[in-house]
């Protein structure tokens, strides 16, 4: 099980949302919407980190950033995190809510 199953099965009761940030040259088609915690464990290699690799990378014109929200929501302190949809709220709102707007700036 992933950082983020764990991390979402065993925390208090609320709403918590997951930003992922896309950085790549590539054309990206979004085919299907993702409905599990397991299908989101599969995109992420469960780091926080970027790898060497990564940061050797230069940043292009030809490069787009795009910016995934899911929205969790933990109903009772027994229950497991379920993806919460659709969201009350728009992708901007939840960077704005979580202070990331500022620093994309």
């Amino acid at each position: 099980m992933g950082e983020l199953s764990k991390a979402l099965f065993n925390t208090k009761v609320g709403r918590y949302r997951f930003i992922m940030f896309l950085v790549t040259d590539d054309n990206i088609e979004y085919a299907d919407e993702i409905t599990t915690i397991n299908e989101i464990n599969s995109l992420t290699n469960r780091s926080n980190a970027l790898t060497a690799e990564v940061k050797r990378e230069l940043f292009t014109d030809n490069h787009a950033i795009n910016i995934l929200v899911y929205e969790f929501i933990k109903e009772t302190s027994k229950s497991d995190a379920k993806l919460y949809r659709p969201s009350n709220l728009t992708a901007k709102t939840h960077l704005e809510k979580s202070k990331i707007i500022p620093i994309l700036k």
